[in-house]
């Protein structure tokens, strides 16, 4: 996505309310987070925010853009963790081809991976 790392910039803003909680969020300097809402106001050609001396507030396109945005950050937080869930897991067909001698020695340590890891079809 062209404006994703500006969306989250917004996003966080509307979080925080402020410049300032945005940056320290996101790790990023005040004029990043200016600048990005620069961007983003600019392509959608209307103000996103309105700036009082006490923070940032939506204005309705904003309120709209953190609509769509809320959800996406949430969808991709959700892939997130199904991803970090699954890492290590084992899954899938295992094929083992044995000489029949070997078999008796073989079995048993298949047994014992099988039961570790259940996912995997032998």
């Amino acid at each position: 996505m062209q404006f994703w790392t500006e969306l989250r910039t917004a996003l966080m803003l509307a979080r925080v309310g402020s410049v300032s909680g945005a940056a320290d969020a996101l790790g990023v300097h005040r004029a990043t987070v200016n600048r990005n809402i620069d961007t983003l106001e600019v392509e959608f050609q209307a103000p996103l925010f309105q700036r009082h001396a006490r923070g940032y507030t939506l204005t309705e396109t904003g309120q709209e853009m953190l609509d769509v945005v809320g959800r996406a950050d949430e969808m991709l937080s959700d892939l997130s963790g199904r991803s970090r869930g699954k890492v290590g897991q084992l899954s899938g067909t295992l094929v083992v081809t044995a000489l029949a001698g070997i078999t008796p020695l073989v079995m048993p340590a298949l047994r014992d991976f099988h039961r570790a890891y259940p996912q995997i079809k032998l």
